[in-house]
């Protein structure tokens, strides 16, 4: 006998699905009680279930993703169940795909403040609905920019700026609506942690390695870099682009992640080796970090302090490089 498929929405809703869903995707009553006591999925609540095996759901998903989704589906199952209520903070962040710097202890539903009960395992919030919700797969949630603010607002200017840069970047909000949503909650708890992540907040940052850097910058005093900048040679033709430059200094930084070399891409080391080349030709001083360096910044901070310096006393003139305009 086939083994039927899992209802399709499922894929867009963290592996959750709701009996109706099911219904429409030909499973009956019993077809869903036989997966349950197979092992094949799992009852989260009162007709709502999740794929246990979610490969099955979608091959390929990264052992980093699979944990998001388990951390979203109780809140998911929660949203499916009840009227009127919405994911929002870092339910909504996992279903529209914005990064988390951390994955909270529970996590969150919204609802308006004359509902009454409560989700259990949910960390529930009550409050008004901003324009702009929409739906992933049958799950309301909350608007991308009432994520980034309510991540700042709960978790910090940290995780704010995190969500902030992603959201930026990938096109899903702009600045304007970014303070329209803090306008809107003014006077909410937080907002001020979710208006200084607002203001640090960046669109040409590419990664939250670059975003957790420039925070790390931040914290240790030195001077903001710019993002994503084009160098080119003495006659203005393209060399490589930096993750951060000091124009100031004539300085650049270089945010290396983990898996940039992982093997995955055999080419991708003796790219960058040549890449490197073309950059030490120029001789333009490059310091670099990884992820695990953020853990304690202050090694890379005295080292690109010591580079500011002596960079400083190369007179422009003498500099081999030249900063393009971006594309």
């Amino acid at each position: 006998m086939a083994v039927r498929p899992l209802p399709p929405l499922a894929a867009l809703q963290c592996g959750v699905f709701s009996r109706w869903q099911a219904g429409w995707a030909r499973w009956s009553d019993d077809a869903l009680r036989h997966a349950v006591r197979s092992g094949r999925i799992v009852r989260l609540r009162s007709g709502v279930y999740q794929a246990v095996d979610l490969d099955e759901l979608a091959p390929g998903l990264s052992p980093f993703e699979w944990v998001r989704w388990r951390h979203a589906a109780v809140a998911v199952a929660g949203v499916l169940a009840t009227p009127g209520a919405e994911a929002s903070h870092s339910t909504a962040a996992v279903l529209r795909g914005i990064p988390l710097l951390f994955l909270p202890a529970r996590a969150c539903a919204t609802v308006f403040p004359g509902l009454t009960g409560e989700l259990p395992r949910v960390h529930l919030h009550r409050c008004t609905r901003g324009p702009g919700r929409r739906s992933v797969g049958e799950v309301a949630v909350t608007s991308d920019e009432r994520i980034v603010v309510d991540l700042a607002r709960e978790h910090g200017m940290a995780t704010g700026v995190v969500a902030a840069d992603y959201a930026l970047h990938a096109g899903l909000t702009a600045l304007p609506r970014l303070h329209a949503e803090l306008e809107r909650c003014r006077g909410w708890p937080g907002v001020r942690a979710a208006r200084e992540a607002i203001a640090f907040a960046d669109g040409r940052t590419e990664s939250v390695l670059e975003t957790r850097s420039r925070l790390a910058l931040h914290r240790w005093g030195l001077p903001a870099p710019e993002p994503q900048v084009r160098i080119g040679n003495e006659w203005g033709g393209f060399v490589a682009r930096v993750d951060f430059y000091w124009p100031e200094f004539g300085v650049a930084g270089e945010a290396d992640g983990d898996a940039k070399y992982d093997g995955s891409d055999p080419e991708a080391l003796v790219k960058e080796k040549r890449r490197q080349q073309r950059l030490d030709d120029l001789e333009l001083p490059v310091v670099r970090w990884g992820s695990a360096d953020l853990a304690d910044f202050g090694s890379v901070a005295a080292r690109l302090t010591r580079t500011f310096a002596r960079a400083a006393r190369t007179p422009r003139a003498a500099r081999r490089w030249t900063v393009l305009p971006p594309l």
